[in-house]
Order: C-alpha cells, then sequence, then structure tokens
C-alpha cells in the first residue's frame, strides 16, 4: 500500500464513525438543518442565558465549544446539545444557593458549575451508571418537569412586568415577590412583552414554519428603539461583546464548590434524563442509530467541561430544538457542527444587532416555550391508568413547586423508589407498570 494511501487510512480512523461513513447526498440537508436551527437558537440561548441569572451573551458562549464536541463524541445524529430551559432555571437554582454579588461571578459560578456536572457525568459513565437512571421513572420526570415549567414561567414575569424579584426557588414565594412588586409595573415594558407572547402564539397557530423567536427578536427590537427604551423605563441586553470566547478556568473557593455540588448533581441527572429521552424519541429505523446510554453520558460530560472553560454554563439536549433540527432534514452530526458555525459567524459579526433587544421580549420567548411543557395530559392518563402512580406525579409536581426544583426531583425519586419496593414484595397485588421508565426506547417529551 502506498504511504499516501496509508496516511489517508490513519487520518480517516481518527473521524467519528458518522463521518467515516458519510454520504454525499446527507451534505445539503445537513447545511439546512444546521442554519436553520441557528437560526433558532440564537434568540432561544440568549433567552435561557436570562433565566439561569446570566448575561444573554453567555447562553451562544454556551452552544459552542460544547456543540462540537457533542457532534463528535455523540451517539444521536439529530440531537441538539445546548442551554435548555429546565436546566437554567437549576442552574439559577445553584447559584442562587451560594449568592453572589454581581453577574462576573455567576458567570463564574455557572462556569464551575458546569465542570461539576460534566465529571459527575464522565463518572457516572466510566461506572457504566446509564441504566441505574430508570430510577427516574416516567411520573416523576413528567411531575418534576411540569412544576419547573410553571416555576420558569413565575421566575420570567418579573422581566415581563419591568420589575426585580429576589433569587428565589419556590412557587410561593414567587408570587409573593410578584405582588409586592406589581406597583412598580413598567407599563411599556409590559406592553412590549405581551405583545411579543402574543406574536409568539399566534405565528405558532397561523404561521408555523415562520421562525417565531427570531420574529420576535426583531419585532421587540424595533418596539423598543421605536419608544426610545431609556426614556421609556425599558430594559434592552444593552452591548453584546462580540467575538468567540476564550479559555479560562473558574476560580472558586471550597465553600463555593459545596455550596455547588447538590445543584451540580441534579443537573448531572436531569440533564442526561433529558438528552437520552429525546434522542431516543428521534432515533426512529428511519433516522437511524441506537443510543448508547453510557456513551451518551460520556459525551454530555465532555461537552458540560468544553461549556465549564470557555465561559458557558451546563448543557444538554432540547426537545423544541432537536425537533426543529429532525424536522429540517439533519441526517447527521455536521449538521450540529454547521449550527455552531452559523452562531460563531453571528458571534464575530452581528452581535450590534442585540443592543435593542427588551428583556421582556425574551421573557416571552422563553414562557411561551415552557407552557407546552405543563403536562397534565400526563397526569390524567396516569389517574385512569394507576392511581399509585398518579400520586408519584401528584408527589413530585408539588414538591417541586413548594420547596424548589433538587428537593421536589428527590421527592419523586423517593416515593416512585418505595412504591417499586412495595409492590415486588406484592404488598398491594397490584403488577408493577411497564415500559414507565426512562430507560425503554419510547421514552418522550422531557424537555424545553
Amino acid at each position: 500500500m502506498p504511504a499516501a494511501t496509508r496516511k489517508a487510512a490513519s487520518l480517516r480512523r481518527l473521524l467519528p464513525g458518522w463521518a467515516r461513513a458519510y454520504e454525499r447526498a446527507d451534505l445539503r440537508p445537513d447545511i439546512t438543518a444546521g442554519l436553520t436551527t441557528a437560526i433558532l437558537l440564537v434568540p432561544q440561548g440568549m433567552a435561557y442565558a436570562m433565566l439561569a441569572g446570566l448575561p444573554p451573551i453567555v447562553g451562544l458562549y454556551a452552544a459552542l465549544a460544547p456543540g462540537v464536541i457533542y457532534a463528535l463524541l455523540g451517539t444521536s445524529r439529530q440531537l441538539s446539545v445546548a442551554p435548555v430551559a429546565m436546566d437554567s432555571m437549576l442552574v439559577a437554582s445553584a447559584i442562587a444557593a451560594v449568592g453572589p454579588k454581581d453577574a462576573g461571578t455567576a458567570v463564574v459560578l455557572a462556569g464551575a458549575l458546569a465542570l461539576l456536572v460534566g465529571g459527575l457525568q464522565l463518572l457516572m459513565a466510566t461506572l457504566r451508571l446509564g441504566a441505574l437512571l430508570r430510577l427516574l421513572t416516567r411520573p416523576v420526570v413528567s411531575g418534576f418537569t411540569s412544576a419547573a415549567a410553571v416555576l420558569i414561567a413565575l421566575s420570567q414575569l418579573q422581566h415581563l412586568f419591568g420589575v426585580r424579584f429576589p433569587r428565589v426557588a419556590d412557587a410561593p414565594s414567587l408570587l409573593l415577590a410578584l405582588h409586592r412588586s406589581l406597583g412598580e409595573t413598567r407599563p411599556t415594558t409590559l406592553a412590549i412583552g405581551l405583545l411579543s407572547a402574543a406574536a409568539l402564539l399566534a405565528l405558532r397557530r397561523w404561521a408555523p414554519r415562520v421562525p417565531g423567536a427570531v420574529a420576535v427578536v426583531v419585532g421587540s427590537s424595533m418596539l423598543a428603539l421605536a419608544v426610545d427604551a431609556e426614556t421609556a423605563g425599558v430594559s434592552v441586553v444593552g452591548t453584546v461583546p462580540a467575538g468567540l470566547p476564550g479559555w479560562t478556568w473558574p476560580a472558586i473557593t471550597g465553600a463555593q464548590l459545596q455550596a455547588l455540588l447538590p445543584g451540580a448533581v441534579t443537573l448531572a441527572l436531569v440533564g442526561y434524563v433529558e438528552s437520552i429521552s429525546i434522542g431516543r424519541a428521534f432515533a426512529t429505523p428511519r433516522r437511524c442509530c441506537p443510543l448508547d446510554a453510557n456513551r451518551e453520558l460520556f459525551a454530555l460530560g465532555a461537552a458540560n467541561l468544553a461549556a465549564g472553560v470557555t465561559h458557558g454554563y451546563p448543557v444538554a439536549g432540547g426537545l423544541s430544538r432537536t425537533a426543529v433540527h429532525a424536522h429540517a432534514g439533519a441526517r447527521s452530526q455536521l449538521a450540529s457542527l454547521v449550527t455552531v458555525a452559523g452562531l460563531a459567524v453571528v458571534l464575530m459579526f452581528l452581535t450590534p444587532a442585540f443592543a435593542w433587544l427588551p428583556h421582556a421580549g425574551l421573557a416571552a420567548i422563553v414562557i411561551v416555550a415552557v407552557v407546552g411543557l405543563i403536562d397534565v395530559g400526563a397526569l390524567r392518563a396516569l389517574w385512569r391508568r394507576d392511581r399509585a402512580e398518579a400520586a408519584v406525579w401528584l408527589v413530585a409536581f408539588g414538591a417541586t413547586l413548594l420547596v424548589g426544583i433538587a428537593w421536589g426531583l428527590l421527592s419523586g425519586v423517593a416515593v416512585s423508589l418505595a412504591l417499586r419496593v412495595l409492590r415486588r414484595r406484592g404488598t398491594d397485588g397490584a403488577p408493577e407498570p411497564a415500559n414507565d421508565d426512562i430507560g425503554h426506547d419510547d421514552a418522550t417529551g422531557v424537555a424545553a
């Protein structure tokens, strides 16, 4: 074999499996899907970063290096890994436990949190613990996700009304904060937010092919410019730094590390459950390729490590983004690399376009996105089929609303595990329900 041929073969072995078997016919669909997802991800990433209590630009940083790493290591051809709504809420809760004094400190803590999450996921992958996450049954995940969606929507009302809330993570505290702040409502801000939400819903209903989030970014920015945001008291994103993020190592104290650890454990588990469930939902025979649970843990862990050292924050697979990605024609992980390239172009050349983007518009994007995750239908189905499983849903939902996201998830898991133990002992005479856990291939919809 000629030396050039041997060298080419050696280089080919370094490529990921999907790249070695790549077909030329897949190139155009992958490029189309990648660019379509990039258009969606710009406003979505900024909105989710704001939900996490971070500068909007951090949401775009968090989609760059992690997107590349997952494309090279992951086993799903359609999964889009970047910031997601529920994880952003978890990040806000974890950072609130430390109590940062400024935005710069919050960004450092978010990077450290991503490193912790990545390390935990890599450890779970090394120990081959992917199957153990079946403890997160479907009633637990559905109840927890539904309550988290309510908390996310409540947390965004401050931006919609133009007021400020303290960092709280339970529904009673959020409602009390809103009640106390209603007298400070800024009418112009509220009008922009409500118009943005109405536009999103109208476009979803009558023009589903139009990227609603992008339309809201453009429209709300024009409104803020027209009313002179500074004079009208409308909070806008302001100057967005141009260029790609550099490499950094988040420096935190031992006390801060200890305070972040419970949130990191929750994020590591929830992020994996979100991603594997969504990936399996799209891994049909037509779209190819079964997912390897432990390989997915490893890929997500590596993606989160990348986020931690590039000014990002924890990432996972997103349902709405992956649906757009798949429906736009993504056939391989190359589509995700195209998405990253599109985001890089935005960061290098188009950041001035976001200066007049109002926070109320971003809040409307988040609220409309997460309302669809409140899965009352799942509760009704469980109530008809199995009252005990419905009780698990209600415990996960209620505990998450009343005591916060981390404890809500743990409460749901504890009750679900207790129910399984009782059923295996035969104390209630009822069979254990089939296909109720997140490890089955038919697991669906758990994330934004």
